[in-house]
């Protein structure tokens, strides 16, 4: 089970956890079930001095977005996958300095879909976040999502395919669970 979002006032916030002040390799993966489809939905994100440094958001059209803000500019890249109401997804991310590489799968259909890789976008030396981190809405209070988000998972380091697409099917890897310096 994960948090469920009613699409309309439900959020949660995190405060300033200093170890989400990403600012060079990142990695994302999680679960979503989207009840809706149609409007903007903010998953998660991170801001700073009333900014939005970062963010992951289903569109009207239920393509996922990823933007982030570096050097006062906004950069957000959508996938051609779409989403559909009802339907469990997982989602991984990695940034680099030349990369973002989105990960779809859908468990309705056991689908694998080709990565998609956006090269040339320089995630590396974004601003920092230094503000609060949260789930299901945006920071002005608006766009709250409508579903359920389980198992996020974010780390400072690109992770390969090959670690993602294990994540798929567990929220840990087999390595990250004999490895006790993870633990918090």
């Amino acid at each position: 089970y994960g948090l469920e979002f009613d699409g309309a006032t439900g959020y949660v916030a995190f405060g300033s956890p200093a170890k989400l002040d990403i600012v060079n390799a990142l990695s994302i993966d999680f679960w979503i079930v989207p009840y809706s489809v149609g409007t903007t939905m903010h998953v998660l994100g991170w801001s700073a001095a009333g900014a939005i440094p970062f963010r992951v958001f289903v569109d009207t059209t239920g393509h996922l977005n990823l933007s982030w803000t570096k050097a006062t500019a906004t950069v957000t890249k959508t996938t051609a996958f779409a989403m559909v109401a009802g339907q469990r997804y997982h989602f991984g991310i990695t940034l680099s300095d030349t990369a973002v590489t989105f990960y779809p799968y859908t468990y309705a259909s056991n689908l694998v879909t080709v990565p998609e890789v956006f090269t040339g976008t320089g995630f590396t030396g974004r601003d920092a976040g230094s503000g609060a981190f949260r789930y299901g809405v945006t920071f002005g209070g608006a766009n709250f999502f409508d579903g359920q988000l389980w198992s996020v998972r974010i780390r400072s380091t690109t992770d390969a395919r090959s670690t993602i697409e294990e994540r798929r099917w567990r929220p840990t890897t087999a390595a990250e669970e004999a490895d006790t310096s993870l633990e918090q």
